[in-house]
């Protein structure tokens, strides 16, 4: 018996379509991941199968049955969701209490679904805590003093809390190092077979899911397009869209560097320090950045990589302005940028010269703003003399250089979806032409096709405008894809630099070691691997294309 059925679920927000026809089903302690480009409703079908659907969204037919009953409005849910339904997002804090300790939101998902006497409550926290890793000193922390990957442990312990028979991971591990995400996922496997747990991953990456899953369903428009074992999906795929996100995840290497030009970033000693108000009298100060140096010319595509929290985001906002170092020289285009004040910067002409594209990009854009405004708002500040017929050429430059669909320029950016999001403000950032493009995890919330596509235009970019790419990220296989060298940090310091295919063959630091031992690869042993034990037939699915 099926623990889950989904049958012909069809869903519209605001009157547009988003999923039609779409049946599935999962089996008690069976693995599904849901793969599909971004936008394609993947996360709208966990919303529905969790009864999460957003205000203006609305089940238009087709049913949900989970352990044979039928589930039709939300009051069939309450009960479920938190207990029977666990459910972990992408951006873990957006479901934690940012004023309660990680310690008293695990206790009160416990209380609110188990019958029990506080002392008995204290017990259950502090081992849903130690199943999932999550270091004991840090229980009473808030959720913003915490890295990524903490916050994705404490979310999985909640979702753990109700001993759920369906857990949910809708791209939890997307923007965590590969080490941090390799951990997560580990914790949710080992889960699943300690309590027989079925599990519906959610991803964009071909690669997780060749070795977490024992069958794939591939969506794509709202639809499934084919369903199948994980081996067979990925050995021989049969739809368009299967064969496109098997193709784009397989390992390549980066082709030969183009002609790298002048110097045009500079980057010596530079350090950041933050004080922590819980330290005492004075607080106490900790070394986000300490001593980076970097170099960047022309044409030139620099990779950094490091583990979450190791002071990569920190180092670019430095570099961009956007953070004033304690120490350290900086140079842009020559010139000493430090002699700028920060507060003078966001209008001096280098300020033109170094564009940044954010990881969050639905922090970074807002909400309200249609896609078309967040992208033309840059031009009119740092471009003022272009004319009206010069601006909207840029517009339409940037968008289809960062693959944004035409027809999503005038929806605002809340309706878009994490991977849409992201290719508008890499536009934001391509429109007012810089010599130097800081890219901030790019390609995290892209599904392979697009991340391939956008790899691409980016190398394009390079060669034929000399753009200088500084390429922050943990996924190692776009980092071998796209640069020609990179810096490995770590607790704030670079401890390797290299060429990447050396780094990646050879690597000399524990840091660099564990990046790449973690790296999620699709090759023929893993995608044995991710159908090892499967239940299911080899037999597939083709939905209509």
């Amino acid at each position: 018996m099926s623990l889950l059925e989904v049958e012909d679920l069809a869903v519209a927000v605001g009157g547009r379509t988003v999923l039609a026809g779409v049946s599935l089903t999962l089996a008690p302690g069976e693995r599904l991941a849901l793969v599909g480009p971004s936008g394609s409703g993947k996360s709208m079908l966990a919303a529905a199968i969790a009864g999460l659907l957003p205000a203006r969204a609305a089940q238009m037919g087709g049913t949900i049955r989970f352990g044979g009953q039928t589930l039709a409005a939300p009051p069939d849910w309450q009960p479920l969701r938190g207990r029977r339904i666990g459910m972990v997002f992408q951006e873990p804090r957006g479901s934690l209490n940012p004023l309660l300790s990680i310690r008293d939101q695990v206790a009160d998902v416990v209380a609110r679904h188990q019958p029990l006497r506080p002392k008995e409550v204290a017990v259950r926290v502090a081992g849903l805590l130690e199943d999932v890793r999550f270091p004991p000193g840090l229980a009473d922390a808030l959720p913003h003093e915490l890295s990524g990957g903490l916050c994705q442990r404490a979310a999985v312990a909640a979702a753990l809390a109700g001993d759920p028979a369906l857990f949910i991971a809708d791209e939890a591990t997307t923007d965590l190092d590969t080490p941090t995400q390799a951990g997560i996922l580990d914790l949710i496997d080992e889960a699943a077979r300690a309590r027989g747990m079925a599990v519906m991953l959610i991803t964009h990456d071909i690669a997780v899911a060749a070795g977490r899953s024992d069958r794939v369903a591939a969506l794509e428009a709202g639809r499934i397009v084919e369903t199948g074992t994980t081996r067979a999906m990925l050995t021989t795929p049969h739809s368009a869209l299967m064969r496109g996100l098997v193709a784009a995840a397989r390992p390549r290497v980066a082709p030969a560097p183009p002609a790298i030009g002048g110097e045009v970033l500079r980057a010596e000693g530079l350090a950041r320090r933050f004080r922590l108000a819980r330290g005492g009298w004075g607080g106490t100060h900790i070394a986000a950045v300490e001593g980076a140096d970097l170099a960047l010319r022309a044409g030139e595509a620099v990779g950094l990589i490091g583990p979450s929290g190791s002071g990569k985001t920190t180092l670019a906002r430095m570099i961009c302005r956007l953070e004033q170092p304690d120490g350290g020289r900086l140079h842009l285009m020559g010139e000493d940028a430090l002699a700028v004040p920060l507060r003078r910067f966001a209008h001096h002409p280098l300020r033109v010269a170094v564009q940044l594209a954010l990881q969050d990009a639905q922090g970074a854009l807002p909400p309200r703003w249609t896609a078309r405004r967040a992208i033309d708002d840059p031009l009119r500040l740092l471009r003022p003399a272009l004319g009206e017929a010069e601006r909207e050429g840029r517009l339409q430059e940037a968008v289809r250089l960062a693959g944004l669909p035409e027809v999503l320029l005038d929806r605002p950016s809340h309706t878009l979806s994490g991977g849409e999001r992201a290719r508008v403000g890499l536009a934001r950032a391509l429109a007012p032409e810089p010599a130097i493009l800081v890219l901030d995890e790019p390609t995290s919330a892209l599904d392979a096709t697009l991340r391939g596509e956008l790899l691409e235009r980016l190398d394009a970019l390079r060669r034929q405008r000399a753009l200088a790419l500084l390429f922050i990220s943990h996924d190692l296989s776009a980092v071998a894809r796209l640069c020609d060298r990179a810096l490995v940090m770590e607790a704030g310091r670079v401890v390797e630099v290299g060429p990447v295919a050396r780094l990646l063959s050879h690597p000399q630091a524990d840091c660099t070691r564990a990046l790449v031992a973690a790296m999620p690869i699709l090759a023929s042993e893993q995608v044995a691997a991710g159908a090892q034990n499967s239940p299911c037939s080899e037999n597939r699915e083709i939905g209509p294309l």
